[in-house]
Parts: structure tokens; C-alpha cells; sequence
């Protein structure tokens, strides 16, 4: 991680708080992204509500959309040069199968985050 920033907003503050998330990050293997074998650079928006009552958050959808590039051990095939790529997140509420399966290779979480991929 070369670089991250992150701003909540509260949007509307009743039984729910409704937040607003804005950012951008930028992850490459060395610190001139321009040197880097691979890197994302991301801008970020979302929305996240915390139900009062419930104590919990009910609600979070994100969207990461920037340039990656690069290839690794689990990115094989990647196409030459800065491609664009957007990743949606949202909150799963853990009723279906899908809810519980991991990131590909989140299963080995060292390995995950490590370096050499």
C-alpha cells in the first residue's frame, strides 16, 4: 500500500446512520508506481448504515474502480499494460452458501497478503 486515503460523511443521522465513504488507494510492488511490476490504483465510493437499535452495521456497498496492471502467480494471463478494473463489495448477510465462501487464496492468509505474487 504506496498511498490510501479514506473520508466517512454522514449523510442522514435518524435510527439509522447512513454514512458516505469516499476515497482512493493506490497498491504497487515498489514505490514509483511507474517502476512497479504491478500495482491498482483505485478510487473508491460507497455507502454504509448503522442501525442504532441493532448495534450493527445493516448496510455496505462499496465500489473500487481504477487501472491495475501487472501479472503474478494468481493473475496469470494478465493483459499488457494498465487495464481498467472495478470490484463491487457488499455486505453479506451470511443466509446463502455463497456468503461463506473466501477470496480466492484467502484461505492461506499469509500467502494472500504476502509479497512475490
Amino acid at each position: 500500500m504506496r498511498s490510501r486515503k479514506l473520508t466517512l460523511t454522514v449523510v442522514e443521522a435518524t435510527s439509522v446512520v447512513r454514512l458516505r465513504l469516499e476515497g482512493s488507494a493506490l497498491l504497487a510492488t515498489k514505490a514509483d508506481p511507474k517502476e512497479a511490476e504491478r500495482g491498482y490504483d483505485v478510487s473508491l465510493l460507497g455507502s454504509i448504515d448503522y442501525d442504532r437499535g441493532k448495534k450493527a452495521i445493516v448496510r455496505f456497498d462499496l465500489v473500487a474502480l481504477g487501472d491495475h496492471w501487472g501479472e503474478s502467480r494468481l493473475t496469470r494471463g494478465a493483459r499488457p499494460g494498465r487495464t481498467p478494473l472495478g470490484v463491487a463489495f457488499e455486505l453479506a448477510r451470511g443466509d446463502q452458501a455463497a456468503d461463506r465462501v473466501p477470496p480466492q487464496a484467502a484461505r492461506n492468509f499469509q500467502e494472500y497478503l504476502g509479497r512475490g505474487h
